[in-house]
């Protein structure tokens, strides 16, 4: 929605004012997430009144310090670009939250900044414009996870790859942070090969209770303590990494529509059964234990699954090494 020349009397700063020569990425944003965007009429129009997104078709900027540059994705709850931080002097991902996402969005920054590891993106900088929120990121030049595996790929190097991404999960999980919606699309894969968990948007403390009905995740993933709104830890996460090696290994989800909880009993034993002679023994069992249907019988931490997930394909890394 657009209004021409002011914004709305009395309103707590419910839009975000643009110049008339704003790029069209920064419009992009603002049709995305529903906000009113104002464009002043007149050059008067009070500096500093509200927070600004300004800048010329050239250079589209966030508050004058992050050069916009081009749309790089976009989901239900923000849209991603990646950008130039003048202050710092460096590239970045600059993702925009939409109002109602606040929350998330800045819970994200504080979970991501807490954790250090080579294999989770960093988080820069965080802060709010007017009912929305944005945050800076490190910018991985490269592919998810899901558009990497669409190439033709070893079983070493799919195993490679996700031994690094729990690797990323494991660091999170230490820091106290659990991910909650781990899948392909939230494992980045940069240019040179390194692999990065991103999109701790839905992160929280290690223990927290779900909302019954809501399903915040993504269902394909989502463990079934989760899709009930039952109490999740890092076990949870673990069913979500092992849904995912699944589908590396398979090629397809192992529930194509729904979360665990609609899919038909016997689902999982009868997917891994057909897989046992492919992937063999060891790596059935990891698969089969990070997928029980019960917490308890899963692995007790995320670092004991990727020790007998290492083990398990060690053979196979080895070759390649050699």
């Amino acid at each position: 929605m657009f209004r021409d020349g002011e914004a709305s009397p009395g309103s707590e700063c419910p839009c975000v004012v643009i110049s008339k020569s704003s790029a069209a990425a920064v419009l992009v944003f603002a049709l995305h997430c529903h906000l009113v965007v104002t464009v002043p009429a007149r050059a008067s129009f009070p500096a500093g009144s509200v927070p600004t997104i300004r800048g010329s078709a050239a250079e589209p900027s966030l508050g004058g310090r992050y050069q916009v540059l081009k749309q790089l994705g976009a989901g239900a709850s923000s849209i991603v670009f990646a950008a130039f931080d003048r202050k710092r002097r460096r590239a970045i991902a600059l993702k925009l939250l939409c109002p109602g996402y606040v929350l998330e969005g800045l819970r994200e920054a504080r979970a991501m900044s807490s954790v250090v590891h080579p294999n989770v993106v960093k988080v820069y900088d965080a802060g709010r414009i007017c009912d929305a929120a944005y945050l800076t990121m490190e910018l991985v030049r490269g592919e998810t996870l899901r558009d990497w595996a669409r190439s033709p790929r070893s079983p070493a190097e799919l195993f490679s790859v996700m031994l690094d991404a729990g690797r990323g999960l494991a660091a999170a999980h230490a820091a106290g942070i659990l991910h909650r919606d781990f899948k392909p699309a939230n494992v980045l894969v940069d240019r040179s090969g390194a692999v990065k968990v991103a999109d701790f948007g839905l992160a929280g403390p290690a223990h927290r209770r779900t909302i019954t009905g809501d399903r915040s995740g993504t269902e394909p993933y989502m463990s079934p303590e989760e899709a009930l709104g039952n109490l999740v830890d890092g076990r949870s996460d673990q069913f979500s990494y092992c849904a995912t090696l699944y589908e590396m290994i398979a090629g397809e989800r192992l529930f194509p529509t729904g979360t665990v909880a609609d899919a038909p009993a016997g689902t999982i034993e009868r997917r891994l059964h057909q897989l046992r002679h492919t992937i063999g023994y060891l790596v059935w069992r990891v698969l089969a234990r990070g997928l029980a249907i019960d917490p308890e019988d899963r692995f007790s931490t995320m670092n004991q699954l990727l020790a007998d997930l290492e083990a398990a394909v060690q053979p196979q890394l080895s070759s390649v090494a050699c």
